[in-house]
């Protein structure tokens, strides 16, 4: 059952450009544009707009999406029920995320899911968080593991297994840095008025990071673009680079310690991430993918991890 082009249209409405979409499949730029340029011919009508920078779905385009999203969806629900009949409950489970966080889990699970289900074969696949989300929407992967604004979606399912505050933080001798070696990691933060920061540089999250949008909503809503100096995928880096005096960057609070030359401030409102395990809506987990869920939502709630 070959979803090639239903692939191609979910990773030109993700990447919004021809090459995005290309990188992203890991397949040439003109095999899509051959394939977009055919599919139009054939169905008398443009499925995208096409621009210098991007592209958008057009009203047709958003309904072939829908339906190349449901035609993903039903190979992978077929394949799972031929692979009950095949293998006596036997099978794969694909499960995607950071090499941090979500590694750490999946080894935590790996020998316990094996001793439960000998014969479902457990596979890894390393990804950030867009990369994971695009993977279970494809149906590259079955579960997911990461993080997210929002657990609304219209085509994931989001198993919230925790909520955590992001901070500013400020390294000190920075403007408005304050002694914070007394604050506890519980305590409330002094709130900060973004605007207050603008001639202090930044240290950015990647834009493959699940807050890395809201943290730009943070700043359009503040008026300014920042001072970025440099950007990273792991929340440790840009910790490390705060807390020796580069910059400031926006962080979960519980990176913080008091022993560190960082000064924290709240957002007002709240500025909040949540972890999740998330896998396509409409999916009907097997017993063993269940499993799955539910072990990766204990697990985080009971240490933390994500």
């Amino acid at each position: 059952m070959d979803i090639t082009q239903q692939q191609y249209i979910v990773a030109l409405a993700e990447a919004g450009s021809v090459t995005g979409a290309a990188r992203m499949l890991g397949v040439s730029q003109p095999a899509i544009s051959s394939w977009l340029k055919t599919i139009e011919e054939q169905l008398g009508i443009q499925l995208v707009v096409r621009s210098k920078k991007k592209v958008i779905l057009t009203p047709a385009g958003e309904i072939y999406l829908e339906g190349a999203r449901r035609m993903i969806e039903i190979r992978s629900q077929t394949y799972r029920k031929i692979t009950r009949l095949t293998g006596e409950g036997g099978g794969q489970i694909r499960i995607t995320g950071t090499p941090n966080g979500g590694a750490r889990i999946f080894s935590a699970l790996f020998q316990k899911f094996r001793e439960l289900y000998p014969t479902v074969t457990l596979q890894f696949l390393e990804s950030y968080n867009s990369g994971s989300i695009r993977m279970v929407e494809t149906g590259e992967a079955d579960i997911g593991i990461g993080s997210a604004l929002s657990v609304e979606s219209d085509t994931l399912e989001y198993i919230c297994t925790g909520k955590r505050e992001l901070v500013l933080m400020v390294p000190a001798g920075f403007p408005l840095s304050y002694d914070a070696s007394g604050l506890k990691k519980d305590e409330e933060f002094p709130t900060a008025d973004l605007r207050a920061f603008q001639e202090v540089p930044f240290i950015m999250p990647g834009p493959e990071m699940s807050y890395y949008a809201g943290a730009k909503e943070l700043f359009r809503e503040a008026g300014f673009e920042p001072q970025v100096i440099f950007q990273s995928s792991n929340v440790n880096v840009i910790y490390d680079m705060v807390r020796n005096g580069n910059g400031a960057g926006i962080l979960s609070r519980k990176l913080f310690s008091p022993l560190d030359p960082v000064s924290p401030f709240s957002f007002q409102p709240k500025f909040y991430h949540y972890s999740a395990c998330f896998y396509r809506k409409g999916r009907e987990l097997t017993e063993a993918e269940t499993y799955v869920v539910n072990f990766i939502r204990n697990f985080v709630v009971g240490s933390g991890a994500y």
